[in-house]
């Protein structure tokens, strides 16, 4: 269930008929200015009047997807629907699941989009050229060729609750092109923290990430400093803060709420830290080399 207050926003409603029923623009007493739902193919959600790739809709109905265009400072409630947006910013929409990312790209190069449909409470992925779809089974995501069956022990899981994490089969893995960064040094209770975080969407200019493990937490940008916290994106619940560089360490000294004493560290997920082993590699090679030339050049 959602309380709509937000002047844009992505929104999904739940499609069993005991979670919710079809809302009509009557009873929101002309808070809505406009409701769009995407073509069954897909496309990016961008803040502004939508082209002719969305159709305009009157009705909110079970099951679906919806840009919801609201009256400022106006707040509607809408039985079952669950908030894919935390509003605009910078222009764009704020979303907390991506709208489109490739699935291995280096093989199979295979784009897909965020569709309408909605699926165990969360947004459901066709791809571009084939039948496959990507959904959540109420434990990870999948990827089928129907939603709701044919998963068996062949079939491309990803172990989370974002659509965009790296799928395995066996020994066979299909990583997407969606950029991550990798959270380690918590301890203790926030132990479950460490991991990755996934590319989702935008905030004050920069890329927001949510974590691939199923704990619910953001690493954002909040226009001078980089926080973690499991409320996106208001600074409220709990949040340990970092500094202005991405790639830097979140402290509880610097600002935190529930993370009295820990501190981690967060990396580009997408750099190969075997390649900075080469690079330190042939430093000392070169080192090495050098010393013998100069111990040659000694003796002769």
């Amino acid at each position: 269930m959602a309380n709509i207050n937000k002047s844009y926003s992505l929104n999904w409603q739940g499609k069993a008929d005991d979670l919710c029923s079809t809302f009509d623009y009557p009873s929101a007493d002309g808070k809505i200015i406009r409701s769009y739902t995407p073509f069954q193919t897909g496309l990016r959600w961008t803040q502004g009047s939508p082209t002719g790739s969305f159709d305009e809709i009157r009705e909110l109905n079970c099951g679906g997807s919806y840009y919801i265009n609201m009256v400022t400072n106006q707040s509607v409630f809408i039985e079952g629907m669950v908030s894919g947006t935390t509003g605009s910013n910078a222009g764009n929409i704020t979303t907390l699941y991506p709208m489109s990312f490739v699935l291995d790209p280096d093989g199979d190069n295979e784009t897909f989009n965020i569709v309408n449909e909605f699926y165990n409470n969360k947004p459901v992925y066709k791809a571009l050229v084939s039948s496959d779809y990507i959904w959540y089974n109420n434990t990870e995501y999948v990827k089928t060729v129907s939603i709701g069956n044919g998963v068996t022990s062949n079939t491309y899981k990803n172990g989370a609750c974002i659509p965009n994490a790296t799928f395995t089969r066996g020994i066979q893995s299909k990583p997407t092109n969606s950029h991550f960064v990798e959270v380690s040094g918590f301890t203790g209770a926030k132990a479950n923290l460490n991991g990755n975080y996934y590319h989702v969407g935008y905030f004050n200019g920069e890329k927001t990430y949510r974590d691939s493990m199923c704990v619910d937490y953001f690493y954002y940008y909040d226009g001078g400093r980089w926080i973690l916290t499991d409320t996106a994106f208001n600074g409220q619940g709990c949040y340990i803060i970092g500094t202005s560089d991405k790639f830097g360490c979140v402290d509880h000294t610097l600002g935190n709420n529930c993370f009295d004493g820990q501190r981690a560290c967060v990396f580009d997920g997408n750099v190969d830290p075997r390649s900075l082993m080469t690079e330190d590699a042939l430093k000392s090679l070169a080192t090495e080399d050098s010393l013998k030339v100069l111990i040659t050049e000694a003796e002769l």
